[in-house]
């Protein structure tokens, strides 16, 4: 790596996408503490917010070509603790994996110090959140972030701006089957889709994931598959008129798809 010209960016521009965050204000008022080289890759470390099993390296190809050919654009951005020889990983996580799998040595960074724990540590979730990294990713920096500070779910959803329910959501991911955690990973599947698979067992989630995968089910054909799993006693055709609308749930899929197809070629 030492060998490719890499551009020296300054700490503002990597932190321009952050500019509303309290956080990054509060980084960006120790910056006179910034300065910038060119270090060993293996002195970086990893937050404990970060899960790099999580991360599809096939959907990196295209980014891992780039490193190879012109190095990275933008140093790495780390955090250096007066506890140990190691430097922490502040942004930059896809750059930092592919050029551990290219077996890079040096790596240009911009390095920041003095600055709180508790900032720094919250810096790297807002990170990972805006840099709109798979909801694997975030669910698990959120509860690990979580976890450590004793927060409640709506100091989370205050700190992030992510909804209470969504935050739930976003950790309960985590209870997903291997199956469905992979299809997510690996974009087969989103997370609009997957979110109802949360209330089955694995059992029937990879059976739900199958039909999702085979048939390209959308979200509402989802959670219809889902209900009938859940209440199949339950399902029966039912008939609502509200106002000037009328609104017809058939007991299956296949029901409602031909009711459909008929009710538009004679009406429509």
């Amino acid at each position: 790596m030492s060998s490719k010209k890499l551009e020296n960016r300054s700490l503002d521009e990597l932190l321009k996408k952050y500019s509303n965050s309290d956080v990054v204000t509060q980084i960006e008022s120790n910056l006179n503490t910034y300065s910038s080289q060119e270090i060993d890759l293996n002195d970086i470390v990893l937050s404990s917010f970060v899960n790099k099993k999580f991360y599809n390296m096939d959907l990196l190809y295209n980014d891992e070509i780039d490193i190879k050919n012109y190095g990275i654009v933008e140093p790495l951005l780390i955090f250096r603790s007066n506890k140990n020889n190691k430097y922490l990983l502040l942004n930059g996580t896809k750059r930092y994996l592919i050029l551990k799998k290219l077996h890079m040595t040096k790596v240009k960074v911009a390095i920041i110090e003095n600055i709180q724990p508790r900032i720094i540590d919250e810096f790297i979730v807002l990170n990972l959140i805006r840099n709109n990294d798979n909801p694997i990713i975030i669910g698990y920096a959120i509860k690990t972030f979580q976890k450590k500070y004793q927060l409640t779910t709506q100091e989370i959803a205050n700190m992030t701006n992510i909804s209470y329910s969504q935050i739930l959501n976003l950790i309960r991911l985590l209870d997903l089957g291997e199956n469905c955690i992979n299809a997510l990973i690996e974009k087969k599947i989103t997370y609009t889709k997957v979110r109802p698979l949360l209330s089955l067992d694995e059992k029937k989630q990879d059976k739900v994931l199958d039909e999702i995968l085979s048939k390209n089910l959308s979200a509402r054909d989802i959670e219809f598959r889902v209900n009938q799993i859940l209440q199949p006693s339950k399902q029966k055709t039912i008939i609502k008129l509200e106002g000037n609308k009328i609104t017809i749930t058939f007991k299956t899929i296949k029901e409602a798809k031909k009711a459909y197809k008929d009710i538009n070629k004679k009406y429509f």
